[in-house]
């Protein structure tokens, strides 16, 4: 399987002077299902924000970010689509969700309004969302947590993006709302064949939905390999005490299924 992205030496300082990043190595395959798992402050959330392109403007980035996979630059909301952590953040509150999506099918496809519109109930029918045409006219508010989720992912892959990136995707959202959005993230990555870069806190959650797992902490990949290889053999005691975090949360609230 040939890289899609391979990260080299990277390191990602902002204005403020604290480095964030600080000489990560990091490979994606083309059509793989990759974890970033760490603590809030581990540095994942940069890591994502520079692959997409989304870095503050004065931040200094040095280091090798290279595309084998793309004979372009890749671009960001073509090729790269992006969940963000928190959609209500991400959603205009006074433009409906059907203009919000279409906006987004007109300026990266060159659709006519009627086309773009079209194109978003299509999205929205793939991403299981109630009566899409009538959908089209509701505002963000009128959503659930999960529904606008829902949206959020149908934006992110208006062009048939080949890399997916998202963010925390579900760590607003309740248990089973979490588990149909992880659902409906890994059957639109399957269908489309586009490579996922899950970032998340949850190791149980990436064990799950992704094929490798890159553990980080303070800016830096502590280790990186495949799902079992993490979860049953963890190199570093870092991982061994996110998965211990798991395990006992799991112990608290009588849940078991699919911790690793």
């Amino acid at each position: 399987m040939s890289n899609l992205l391979e990260i080299r030496g990277l390191q990602v300082t902002y204005a403020s002077g604290r480095r964030a990043v600080d000489g990560l190595d990091l490979t994606l395959s083309e059509g793989e299902q990759l974890a970033l798992i760490g603590e809030s402050g581990s540095g994942k959330s940069t890591l994502a924000l520079t692959i997409a392109g989304l870095l503050p403007p004065d931040s200094d980035v040095a280091g090798q970010v290279e595309w084998p996979g793309f004979t372009h630059p890749p671009r960001n909301g073509r090729d790269i689509g992006f969940v963000f952590q928190d959609a209500s953040a991400s959603l205009d509150p006074v433009m409906t969700i059907g203009d919000q999506v279409a906006e987004v099918a007109a300026t990266q496809l060159g659709l006519s309004w009627k086309a773009s519109l079209d194109r978003a109930a299509e999205l929205f029918a793939r991403v299981r969302l109630p009566d899409p045409r009538s959908m089209l006219r509701a505002y963000p508010h009128q959503l659930s947590g999960g529904q606008r989720q829902r949206v959020g992912i149908a934006a992110a892959i208006v062009a048939e993006p080949r890399l997916l990136i998202a963010d925390e995707p579900t760590s607003a959202l309740d248990t089973i709302v979490q588990a149909e959005i992880m659902r409906l993230l890994g059957d639109l990555v399957r269908e489309a064949s586009m490579s996922l870069l899950l970032v998340t806190h949850d190791i149980a959650l990436a064990s799950q939905y992704c094929e490798r797992i890159a553990v980080m902490r303070n800016g830096r990949i502590l280790e990186f390999g495949p799902v079992s290889d993490i979860v049953t053999r963890p190199a570093d005691p870092y991982t061994q005490t996110l998965i211990d975090a798991c395990l006992t949360l799991d112990e608290e609230t009588g849940q078991t299924e699919g911790t690793p």
